[in-house]
C-alpha cells in the first residue's frame, strides 16, 4: 500500500484526512483541489476501510468526472468501485432504476424544438414567429426549471406554454435535461423506500465545483446526505460564473448555516500562477463584497508578468497580440480569452486573416450568419456578383418597397426590366428607380463605405431598428453588429476581395466546427472566459477589456457586476507566466473597462 502523499500542505492535509461529518473546502485557482479530492477518496478506502461503492463523487462535467476517476484509480486501484458522475448523470441513473421512470429517456434538442414549436403554434403564433421565439422559450423554460425555490411570479401565458410543453414531453416518455434533478427530488420526497435506498448506498458524498450548484441540486444533495451527514464539498465562490443556469455562490454561505457543525478549510496556496498574476487577480476580485475572505499567495517563484496596455484601434490591439504571440516559445501554451462567443469569433477571423495558427473548439455562431449581416452582405453580392435572384429576394423589401416575390422569376434580376413591369404602380416603380441608382452608387465604393451606405443611404439601419419594436437592448445589439461589420470590412480596399475572404473564412469556420483536434505545439487557443474555467496556460491574452464588453452590458445590477468580475477573475487566473490585458481607447468612443481602472488604481501593470 502506497503511503499518503506527504507533499500536501497543512490545509490540504487537513482536508484529505477529514473522516466523518461535513466539510467545506474553499479551493482557489491552482490550489490542488483535484489532488485533495482524489487523495481523500484514497484515504477513506485505504485508511478508513470504507467500501468504495459507498463513495459518491459528483462533478459538473463528464470530462471532469472521467479525469477524476482516472486520477483516483492511478493512486488507488480499489477506487474502481466508487461512483463518479455529473449531477445529471447520477440523478438520471437513480430515476431509471425506479419503476416510475424506468422507460423514460432524455429528450434531444431537436425533439425539444419540435415540441415547443407545436405548442407555440397551438397558441396562434405564425410559422415565422414560432421559429423566432422557440429558442427564447426553451431558454426561459430551462431557467425557470433550475430556479429554487420555484418562481411564482410568471406570466400566465408562459405558465400555460410550460404546462403543455411538460405534458407533451411526459406523453412521449421523455424527460427534459432540466427535469432530471426536480424529478429525482420529487421521487425522494414521495417514495421513502427510494430515498432510504440511495441514502444507504452512498454514506460518503463528495461534491466538486460546489460554487456552481443551483437550488435544486443543493436541496437534493442535502437529502442524499441526510442519513449519515458525511458531505464533503469543494469550491470557490470567486469562480461562480453560471447564474444563467441557476448557480449562486450564496449556497456556500447557506451550507455553513444549514450545517452549523461544518468544518471549513481554505486552500490559499496557488501552485499555478506567478506572484504578480496572483496579486493582480486577488486585488481584482477583492472589489466584490459578497464573498469569503481569502489571502491567496503564489507558491511558484518563477518570472512572471502582468501587462495592461491601451491601443487606438482594435486593429492595432490585435496586431500587437499577433506580434507578441510570435515571440512566445513554441513549447509554451498561449490562450486568447474573450468575454463572449462573438468576440472570440472576431479574434479567430483576425488570426485567420493574418495566417496565425489557432484552435477554437467552442460551438459558435458564424458572425456572417447573423440575420442583419446576411441582409447587408446580400446587397453587396447582388451589386458585385451578378445580381442573383437569391440575393435580391433577401433584401428587396428591407426597407419595404412593395416588390412581390412572384414577380422575381429569373435567376438574374434585371432592375430595368423590373421597373418596366411596375410602370403602372408609381410608388413601387419609383422605389425601384431609387434602388437602381443606389446600386449604381454602391458599385463604386469600397467595403467600408459600401456597408455604411447600405445602412444609412439605403435605409437599412432605420429598417432594422424599427423591427426591434422599441426593445432598447435589441437596438443596442443591432447597432453593435452593424458597427462590428464595418470594422471587419475596414481594411479591405475592394468589395470583391472582402466577399472572397468571407467565403474562405466560412470554409475554415465550418471545417473547425467539424473537427475536435487538440491544439498542436505553438497553436493559440481561442475561447470564452466560461470555456476557459478549469484550464491553465503559460500565457493569457485578455483583449477588448472595454466598457460595455467587459463587464458585458450596461446598467448592471450589483449582483450581475459581481459575477462579471468573477468571470474576469477566472480568465486572469488561467495564466501561469504572462497575463496581458489590452483595451481600445478613443475608437468610436471606446472607454477602458471598470476592471482596468480598478487594476490601475492598485498600480498593476504599465
Amino acid at each position: 500500500m502506497k503511503p499518503l502523499n506527504l507533499n500536501a500542505d497543512p490545509q490540504q492535509r487537513e482536508a484529505i484526512t477529514f473522516a466523518e461529518g461535513t466539510m467545506l473546502v474553499l479551493a482557489g485557482p491552482g490550489s490542488g483541489k483535484t489532488h485533495v479530492i482524489t487523495q481523500r477518496i484514497r484515504y477513506l478506502i485505504e485508511e478508513k476501510n470504507v467500501d468504495p461503492s459507498h463513495i459518491l463523487t459528483i462533478t459538473f462535467t463528464k470530462a471532469a468526472a472521467l479525469e477524476m476517476q482516472k486520477r483516483c484509480h492511478q493512486i488507488c486501484p480499489a477506487s474502481a468501485g466508487a461512483v463518479f458522475g455529473t449531477f445529471h448523470s447520477v440523478f438520471y441513473r437513480m430515476l431509471r432504476t425506479s419503476k416510475t421512470y424506468r422507460n423514460f429517456s432524455v429528450i434531444k434538442e431537436s425533439e425539444k424544438k419540435e415540441i415547443i414549436q407545436k405548442v407555440l403554434s397551438g397558441f396562434g403564433n405564425s410559422y415565422e414567429q414560432t421559429r423566432a421565439e422557440s429558442e427564447m422559450y426553451l431558454q426561459k423554460i430551462s431557467k425557470y426549471k433550475n430556479a429554487w425555490p420555484a418562481q411564482e411570479k410568471e406570466e400566465e401565458d408562459f405558465l400555460r406554454i410550460l404546462k403543455q410543453y411538460n405534458r407533451a414531453c411526459h406523453d412521449q416518455e421523455k424527460m427534459d435535461f432540466d427535469d432530471i434533478t426536480e424529478l429525482c427530488h420529487k421521487m425522494m420526497e414521495e417514495q421513502p423506500k427510494e430515498k432510504k435506498k440511495w441514502q444507504e448506498r452512498f454514506p460518503y458524498i463528495l461534491v466538486d465545483e460546489f460554487q456552481d450548484v443551483n437550488g435544486r441540486q443543493y436541496e437534493l444533495t442535502k437529502v442524499l446526505a441526510q442519513k449519515y451527514g458525511n458531505l464533503f464539498v469543494v469550491g470557490d465562490d470567486d469562480q461562480s460564473i453560471y447564474s444563467f443556469r441557476g448557480s449562486d455562490p450564496s449556497y456556500m454561505q447557506l451550507f455553513l448555516r444549514d450545517f452549523p457543525d461544518c468544518r471549513q478549510v481554505v486552500l490559499e496556496k496557488n501552485y499555478r500562477s506567478g506572484t504578480e498574476i496572483v496579486k493582480a487577480a486577488s486585488r481584482c476580485v477583492s472589489h466584490n463584497k459578497n464573498r469569503f475572505a481569502k489571502k491567496t499567495e503564489a507558491v511558484q517563484q518563477f518570472e512572471n508578468v502582468v501587462q495592461i496596455q491601451s491601443f487606438e484601434t482594435s486593429e492595432e490591439e490585435y496586431r500587437h497580440i499577433t506580434e507578441s504571440v510570435k515571440t512566445i516559445p513554441a513549447n509554451e501554451t498561449t490562450a486568447v480569452l474573450l468575454r463572449t462567443n462573438s468576440m472570440a469569433e472576431y479574434a479567430a477571423e483576425y488570426f485567420f486573416k493574418n495566417k496565425i495558427s489557432y484552435v477554437i473548439k467552442e460551438k459558435r455562431r458564424f458572425f456572417y450568419d447573423i440575420t442583419q449581416v446576411q441582409d447587408i452582405m446580400a446587397v453587396l453580392r447582388f451589386v458585385f456578383c451578378g445580381q442573383k435572384r437569391s440575393d435580391f429576394l433577401r433584401f428587396m423589401n428591407k426597407p419595404y418597397r412593395g416588390i412581390l416575390r412572384e414577380d422575381i422569376k429569373e435567376e438574374t434580376v434585371n432592375l430595368e426590366a423590373l421597373i418596366q413591369k411596375y410602370r403602372d404602380h408609381a410608388e413601387i416603380r419609383d422605389s425601384l428607380v431609387k434602388l437602381q441608382k443606389q446600386c449604381s452608387l454602391l458599385s463604386k465604393t469600397d467595403p467600408y463605405s459600401g456597408i455604411f451606405f447600405i445602412l444609412n443611404g439605403m435605409g437599412y439601419k432605420q429598417f432594422m431598428l424599427k423591427k426591434a419594436c422599441g426593445n432598447e437592448e435589441q437596438k443596442r445589439n443591432l447597432l453593435f453588429v452593424a458597427e462590428e461589420l464595418l470594422q471587419r470590412a475596414k481594411e479591405f480596399q475592394m468589395v470583391e476581395k472582402f466577399l472572397s475572404f468571407v467565403r474562405e473564412y466560412r470554409e475554415e469556420f465550418e471545417n473547425m466546427q467539424k473537427t475536435n483536434a487538440e491544439p498542436s505545439e505553438g497553436q493559440i487557443r481561442i475561447m470564452t472566459y466560461h470555456a476557459s474555467k478549469g484550464l491553465e496556460f503559460d500565457h493569457v491574452f485578455l483583449p477588448q477589456v472595454n466598457r460595455g464588453l467587459v463587464p458585458h452590458g450596461n446598467m448592471l445590477t450589483g449582483k450581475q457586476m459581481e459575477e462579471e468580475r468573477r468571470m474576469f477573475y477566472v480568465a486572469m487566473t488561467r495564466a501561469k507566466k504572462g497575463l496581458y490585458i489590452t483595451y481600445v481607447k478613443n475608437e468610436n468612443g471606446a472607454e477602458e473597462s471598470l476592471f482596468v481602472k480598478e487594476l490601475k488604481e492598485e498600480s498593476i501593470g504599465t
